[in-house]
C-alpha cells in the first residue's frame, strides 16, 4: 500500500546492501515502516543512515 502512494516498488532491497530491505522503493523515496509503539534506538538510527547514505550515492546525489 505505501509503495503504491508512492509510486514505487514494495519489498525491495539494494543488492549491495543485501542487509537492509526498505518497505517502499521510488524514483524519490526510500520509505521504512513502522509500527507506532516502535522504539527507535542507536543501532535502528546507524542502520537507516547507512541505508540513506548508500541510497544517496547510489543516485549520484552528494
Amino acid at each position: 500500500m505505501l509503495a503504491s502512494k508512492l509510486g514505487g516498488r514494495a519489498q525491495a532491497a539494494f543488492l549491495n546492501l543485501k542487509d537492509y530491505e526498505f518497505d517502499a522503493v521510488s524514483d524519490e523515496y526510500v520509505a521504512s515502516a513502522k509500527p507506532g509503539n516502535f522504539q527507535i534506538g542507536k543501532s535502528f538510527r546507524k542502520e537507516r543512515d547507512q541505508a540513506v547514505r548508500f541510497a544517496i550515492w547510489n543516485a549520484g546525489g552528494d
